[in-house]
C-alpha cells in the first residue's frame, strides 16, 4: 500500500494505492471489513476523505465517503487479495491543475494527509489482523 501522486497530459491524480502484488494490505483492509468494529473504523476514515473515489481494478469509481458498512461488508466478500488492486484517488483535469498553480501542491498535502487513517487501517503491521504473533 502506498501514496500516490502523479500527472500527465491528461490529468493529476493523487490518493492511495494496494497493487495486485500488496496481498498482505489488501488482506488485512479485508479483514477489517469482515467484522463490524473493523468496518466502523473503516466508513468512519471514509467519511474523513470527501472527495476520494474508490476504483477497483481500474474500473468504475464511487465516492468513498458515501460507502456505507454494508458496502465494506460485500466488498470483503468479493475483492480477492493478490489478484484485486484499489485505489482512493482523486482526479483533476490537466487543465485546472495547471490553473491551480501553486495552491494545488496545497490541496494534494492536505487530501492525502486526511487519507492517513485508512493507510493505517489497510498497512500490514505486527498488530494488525492477520498480523505475526509473537
Amino acid at each position: 500500500v502506498h501514496f500516490q501522486v502523479g500527472l500527465d497530459h491528461q490529468q493529476a491524480w493523487w490518493g492511495l494505492r494496494i497493487d495486485p502484488s500488496a496481498w498482505y494490505d489488501l488482506n488485512v483492509l479485508l479483514k477489517r471489513a469482515e467484522e463490524g468494529p473493523g468496518r466502523a473504523q473503516i466508513v468512519a476514515a471514509c467519511a474523513a476523505a470527501p472527495g476520494f473515489h474508490l476504483e477497483i481494478d481500474g474500473g468504475g469509481t464511487r465516492p468513498i465517503a458515501r460507502m456505507s458498512d454494508r458496502d465494506w461488508r460485500d466488498l470483503a466478500g468479493s475483492l480477492r487479495p493478490g489478484e484485486s488492486g484499489l485505489e482512493v484517488v482523486q482526479r483533476l483535469p490537466a487543465a485546472a491543475a495547471v490553473a491551480a498553480g501553486q495552491d494545488l501542491f496545497a490541496g494534494v498535502r492536505a487530501d492525502l494527509l486526511r487519507l492517513v487513517p485508512f493507510f493505517h487501517l489497510a498497512c500490514w503491521t505486527l498488530d494488525s489482523p492477520s498480523g505475526a504473533s509473537l
